[in-house]
């Protein structure tokens, strides 16, 4: 036994626990690294500590915040884990940080688990909705038209997003909008789940190869459906079955299918649309037996990203605003600005920084500083890694605003910012939560600055240089806007000198195309799907299948010769033309035209809102014959006061691919060129213009019987 006892004493005094017996202990650590790389901010740990931490290749970019006064090297090393969702592996010159699988599975599963309680609670809200409303009549179907001829009104007035909201608020009150409220409270919602973060599912009553079955009995809820468009076409004031504009098809079909015809209905499809902003919404579309679309209803099935900004307490002392990021605000609004406004002075030397050396980090030093006075109040040590859409966020809700604590941490707790936020023990820790948004979606930050120097050298046009953004290996959509809507506070004329109505999915296709197939393109010809490389191959998938482009088909799908319609355009609905995928017998084709362009930029009398029309010749003589002729024309530009016209051209690349041999998808995108100089009267305009739009106004007035001025 005394030989145990000495054995074991022997064994503690040559290998004692750190800090014991002449051990060194491990030390501790002061730091405060402002917004940079991990690899920046581990260089400067090692330098302090004496110990060599590296970071993955990965990771070297992701950002760090440190502010810690005299905590334990390891225990700064577990908080960084956490908030970088890594772990740490020993090695034999110290410690290498790498992306954790468990960690990384942890979050996911946090995910999954918050999005299947938005279902949840979206569909509770949809079934208390139904459950209080009252039995569809008649009586109820002449309130709801007269509700929605005041709105039809109003629109007529003047454009208002709050009108817009109005409309479509109660569009889910009538016949199609209530079978979609019954439809989305009805789906499981562990398969609305499943559906991944930026993609889409079909599900359809007889559904094809590529659509899911609607997981419901349809029977009662078509009943339902049919019984409450009689009542509604029973209610239809008299004189009212033209189409109404800015109304869904449903209420256009509705109205003209007259009272008592009821509507043959062949198939319901419901898409789920899983928004990389974060919002899932349902698109629950109804068939006829002729397969044309009656309707399109959309239902929010998560709750809105955003929570009220405002403070909570009035004695508050507000945290620090850091001068760059009050001026990306400043320069973000000028964006909207018109050439009547003050020129935007050039950017500071710091703000362009941020931008050029991405070793630093750059957006999150929009929010570093607020962060570390909100820690330093705390008496907390912080360690951060705030999300890429935190900072960008940040800019333009911090910019001019007063930021308290209860602000900073509302706003830490919001889904668009997608951040944790967790306070214990004496610790301030903030790390990219769940999501979209998330982890996966880091700005790109070595591609965004050899993008900035592109563009400031003019080597590429700009449509060019921001397809080869979008087509870099690994680029998702979120985080090639995140690095466009970066770029654009230095130089903003990015935001002007590109249309982006296909966005993300367009572009890719732009830039994966190499330059031999361009020439082809360029030349007339089309590439049939089977020959185009998988680069090529994926982005026309995704532009197919996953953007917001619509498709059109002639006539029905089902009947080409049974439907009276010439067109049918549908958007989500694609995998019905297309059910076993991207056709082989498909092709691809491009056409490029170059059309002049004036942009209008005037203001409502009635909202006093700024909006810009863009115009080619033959629609400015359309707003001069409603100045000269309201009457005869209309005075809808008559209800705005013009501020400046702008003259440039636009260059438009439409990407067209044949699905079928009836039904083709086109996808565009514009480079717009502006001059610097706007002209604050129509009379000032260069004198070809208006000889051109002159000549227009004057043929039209003949043709209404008008004789044209001299």
């Amino acid at each position: 036994m005394l030989s145990i006892w000495l054995a074991l004493a022997i064994h503690a005094s040559t290998d004692p626990a750190p800090g014991v017996r002449g051990h060194p202990a491990e030390p501790q650590i002061t730091l405060t690294l402002r917004a940079r790389s991990l690899k920046s901010a581990l260089e400067e740990l090692s330098a302090k500590s004496g110990t060599l931490h590296e970071v993955a290749a990965n990771m070297e970019s992701e950002p760090l915040i440190v502010h810690v006064k005299d905590v334990p090297l390891d225990l700064l090393r577990e908080k960084i884990a956490h908030a970088t969702h890594a772990d740490w592996e020993k090695t034999d010159k110290g410690y290498l940080l790498k992306r954790s699988k468990e960690r990384m599975a942890l979050l996911k599963a946090e995910y999954t688990a918050q999005r299947l309680r938005w279902f949840q609670e979206a569909q509770q809200k949809l079934r208390r909705e139904l459950e209080s409303e009252r039995a569809y009549s008649v009586t109820e179907a002449t309130a709801g038209w007269a509700r929605l001829q005041g709105i039809i009104n109003d629109v007529g007035a003047d454009y208002d997003t709050k009108l817009w909201e109005r409309g479509l608020a109660l569009q889910t009150q009538t016949p199609p909008g209530r079978l979609a409220r019954r439809i989305a409270a009805n789906l499981d919602p562990v398969a609305l789940v499943q559906v991944d973060v930026g993609r889409r599912v079909v599900f359809a009553s007889n559904p094809t190869k590529t659509q899911r079955p609607l997981p419901l009995k349809l029977e009662p809820l078509m009943a339902e459906y049919e019984k409450e468009c009689r009542a509604w076409l029973e209610a239809a004031p008299q004189g009212e079955r033209a189409p109404v504009p800015n109304l869904e098809a449903s209420l256009n079909r509705i109205w003209s299918s007259g009272p008592g015809k009821a509507l043959q209905l062949r198939k319901v499809i419901a898409v789920l649309e899983s928004g990389r902003g974060g919002s899932d919404t349902l698109s629950v579309n109804i068939v006829d037996t002729e397969g044309s679309y009656l309707s399109r209803v959309r239902v929010l099935l998560s709750p809105s990203p955003w929570l009220p900004m405002n403070s909570t307490k009035s004695d508050e002392d507000s945290l620090t605003v850091g001068a760059v990021t009050r001026e990306a605000l400043r320069r973000i609004r000028w964006a909207n600005a018109s050439p009547t406004d003050p020129p935007l002075p050039p950017p500071s030397e710091a703000l362009k920084n941020i931008q050029k050396r991405p070793d630093q980090h750059d957006p999150c030093l929009f929010v570093d500083e607020v962060l570390l006075e909100y820690a330093q109040r705390l008496d907390a040590n912080l360690v951060a890694s705030p999300s890429d859409a935190a900072a960008m966020i940040a800019v333009a809700r911090f910019g001019g605003d007063t930021v308290t604590p209860s602000v900073l941490r509302t706003f830490l707790s919001q889904r668009a910012a997608n951040t944790s936020l967790e306070e214990s023990q004496g610790w301030l820790v903030i790390r990219t939560a769940s999501g979209y948004f998330g982890i996966l979606s880091r700005i790109n930050r070595q591609q965004t600055a050899r993008l900035a120097a592109e563009i400031a050298q003019g080597e590429m046009t700009l449509v060019d240089s921001l397809a080869r953004l979008a087509a870099t290996p690994g680029m998702e959509g979120s985080e090639f806007t995140a690095c466009v809507e970066f770029l654009a506070i230095v130089d903003v004329g990015i935001l002007r000198g590109i249309w982006l109505p296909a966005s993300f999915e367009s572009l890719r296709l732009h830039g994966s195309l190499s330059p031999k197939q361009k020439q082809v393109l360029l030349a007339g010809e089309s590439i049939p799907f089977r020959l185009l490389d998988p680069n090529v191959r994926s982005a026309v998938e995704d532009v197919v299948f996953q953007s917001d482009i619509s498709i059109e088909t002639p006539g029905s799908l089902y009947d080409p010769e049974g439907s009276p319609e010439p067109w049918n355009t549908i958007a989500t609905e694609v995998t019905e033309v297309c059910p076993n995928g991207l056709p082989s017998d498909g092709s691809l084709r491009l056409d490029v035209t170059t059309k002049e362009i004036v942009e209008v930029q005037a203001r409502s009398r009635l909202t006093q809102n700024v909006s810009r029309f863009m115009m080619e010749p033959q629609g400015l003589a359309s707003m001069r014959l409603e100045v000269l002729h309201p009457d005869t024309f209309g005075d809808y530009y008559g209800r705005y006061d013009v501020l400046a016209f702008v003259i440039g051209s636009d260059q438009e690349w439409t990407y067209t691919m044949q699905l079928t041999d009836r039904s083709v998808m086109k996808t565009s995108l514009v480079s717009r060129h502006r001059e610097p100089r706007g002209y604050p009267r129509y009379e000032d305009l260069p004198a070809a213009l208006r000889d051109k739009v002159e000549a227009i106004v004057r043929r039209r007035l003949q043709a209404a019987g008008i004789v044209p001025p001299s």
